[in-house]
């Protein structure tokens, strides 16, 4: 059985200020004994704008960088590393300060699960790190990008029979499922191989060890190029299981709510069903308002596949 596992992060050391590299030239002046008005003569550039540079209101630029290899016998590389660092920090140091203001992000999303299972490592008392870990487990710049996201591609994925759109809690639960299928190999999908597939997952309804079926049922779709998982429930999720495409492959995930091998087999047949004949698509079964008739269709038409699976096991057994 293929099970999402937590996550471990190692924070890399990141200063709280930022070094101007006109603060490490005007060092530099002093160690040398030299002059502001010198060194301007020395470099050609004017005492004013030398000024402006070490007092940090100008960047270094690339040119300036040339000049001053020639001028201090250090690489304009060097110079150059200094001034992109520099204003690597300050635009960190400015999100940071962002991430601040959207504190009330972490009363949105199912933070004790994202810790738990490591997605944030962060202290609780850090909010700029805890909300940056909240973006980066999302895949987005920052809260303005999730909250976006959360009206708009991912509430048009989402489904449940009696779930609201919106729901972020699975959301949460369905980014677990994708993140933990892209480390997963399996061959190219193939809907050809999947149909023949059904048989041999049916017959594992005779099995009482769910953990059993589900190897078994993770191996069957393996070989077809669907990857199945295991994804521990996320508290107000309210999901049994759900069908996404990571990249050209299929993913079904379950939480295993339910734990029974007959509604393991119906949810599995079901998330099949849609493979089979909704095709990749962006929603996992559309119930929001407004959506598309044509899934409707489908969505019946998945539900008499699974009656008909079940029945014929019910007959044969």
């Amino acid at each position: 059985m293929v099970k999402a596992t937590a996550k471990t992060h190692v924070k890399a050391f990141q200063p709280d200020y930022a070094v101007h590299p006109g603060e490490v030239l005007g060092e530099w002046l002093i160690e040398q004994g030299m002059t502001q008005n010198e060194l301007a003569i020395r470099i050609g550039m004017s005492s004013k704008a030398l000024n402006q540079m070490i007092k940090g209101h100008v960047p270094v630029t690339p040119e300036t960088s040339l000049r001053l290899e020639n001028t201090t016998g250090i690489p304009a590389r060097i110079w150059n590393s200094f001034q992109v660092k520099y204003d690597e920090t300050v635009a960190r140091l400015n999100r940071d300060a962002s991430f601040r203001k959207d504190a009330e992000l972490l009363k949105q999303v199912p933070m004790n699960a994202l810790r738990k299972r490591g997605y944030v490592v962060s202290a609780r008392t850090d909010t700029s790190e805890s909300v940056r870990e909240v973006c980066s487990f999302f895949g987005v710049a920052d809260a303005k990008a999730l909250n976006t996201l959360w009206h708009g591609p991912i509430a048009t994925r989402q489904k449940c029979e009696s779930l609201q759109v919106g729901n972020i809690a699975l959301a949460t639960w369905l980014r677990i499922g994708e993140i933990s299928s892209r480390g997963i190999e399996a061959p190219a999908f193939s809907r050809s191989q999947l149909r023949k597939s059904i048989p041999d997952i049916c017959s594992l309804i005779t099995k009482s060890d769910i953990s059993k079926v589900m190897d078994s049922a993770t191996e069957i779709c393996s070989k077809a190029g669907v990857v199945l998982l295991e994804i521990l429930e996320v508290d107000k999720s309210h999901a049994a299981s759900a069908l996404q495409w990571v990249g050209k492959r299929p993913v079904i995930q379950v939480s295993l709510r339910q734990k029974s091998v007959d509604q393991l087999m119906r949810n599995l047949l079901h998330q099949i069903g849609h493979i089979l004949f909704q095709g990749r698509r962006q929603e996992f079964v559309a119930v929001k308002q407004g959506a598309k008739p044509e899934l409707f269709s489908v969505e019946k038409r998945v539900e008499e596949f699974v009656n008909q699976q079940m029945t014929a096991i019910q007959k044969s057994s």
